[in-house]
């Protein structure tokens, strides 16, 4: 501590009255003061020291710091304050230990290496990573409840050799009152602003009503990925072909956040009504109702 303090005031002073090398170094401060400079030197110090104000301010600090009471008081910190110094430094202590630890058992983790260690460390490991993974898994969902639901609903045609007796045409999106004819074919698509379960009806030139998707007879229900593509039928390259009854036709999709429960009962009850009123029953069932109709020719 008192060679830092000898160095600090020697420093301070040299920046305050600058002299180039005409004034001592510290060593030369040092030995004088201790007696250990030769009698030449020592004359040509003293001579200095008369002539050169900061030198001798320097020399008097040097020897009140180099002859300090053993017994003499330092000014006392208060006790409140070292306590606060001492809980802001266990605090910033405590958070980095624990943010390298959480960074350091994420990695740990996806590492595998934890496979071959003791059950504690392999059970921390594992902790840490559901405690990770249960953080995402609520953004994502709070991420889902905040977006509206929304459907964009499609259905495309493609004309046939045997209603055009040429090569068949690109696929076209079918609108509003379109024109499809016997043997052409058509497939459906639909997408969805955020996971949710849709449905997807038709109602033939006869006026029945068929459940497109999902599958009737599938016995659990599972939410559509939203943000994504999907096709009705939905196998690969797998379409509808049109039959020989014409008339209009209607297809429509119903979209909820939740399980429409009474599904079957409304598709059963649909049978009874006719188209208006049973696009009007499945309308009134769901928050996303889309539907499109075209002319079978």
């Amino acid at each position: 501590m008192e060679d830092k303090l000898i160095k600090k005031a020697f420093e301070e002073m040299k920046k305050a009255h600058p002299q180039g090398d005409a004034c001592p170094d510290e060593c030369d401060f040092c030995r004088f003061l201790e007696g250990s400079m030769d009698d030449e030197k020592g004359a040509l110090m003293e001579k200095h020291l008369l002539s050169c104000p900061a030198c001798t301010d320097y020399m008097v600090a040097l020897h009140k710091v180099s002859h300090f009471p053993a017994d003499a008081m330092l000014p006392k910190v208060p006790a409140a304050q070292i306590a606060k110094a001492r809980g802001l430094m266990e605090g910033k202590e405590r958070a980095a230990s624990q943010e390298t630890t959480l960074s350091e058992s994420i990695k740990d983790f996806f590492s595998l290496q934890w496979i071959s260690r003791p059950i504690p460390v392999m059970a921390q490991s594992c902790a840490v990573a559901l405690v990770v993974l249960l953080v995402y898994a609520a953004a994502y969902l709070y991420m889902q409840q905040g977006t509206p639901l929304s459907a964009q609903f499609e259905v495309t045609g493609m004309s046939s050799e045997v209603t055009r007796g040429t090569t068949p045409s690109a696929w076209r999106v079918i609108k509003e009152g379109d024109f499809l004819y016997s043997q052409d074919y058509c497939r459906i698509s639909f997408e969805l602003s955020r996971d949710a379960f849709a449905y997807v009806f038709y109602y033939d030139s006869g006026g029945e009503l068929h459940q497109l998707y999902p599958d009737p007879a599938a016995v659990m229900l599972n939410k559509v990925e939203g943000g994504k593509t999907h096709n009705v039928p939905d196998t690969r390259d797998a379409c509808f072909m049109l039959d020989d009854q014409k008339g209009n036709e209607t297809v429509f999709m119903v979209a909820s956040a939740q399980p429409i429960g009474n599904i079957s009962e409304l598709y059963q009850a649909a049978h009874g009504l006719n188209r208006d009123e049973g696009l009007q029953l499945f309308r009134e069932a769901a928050p996303v109702f889309k539907v499109l109709n075209f002319i079978h020719q």
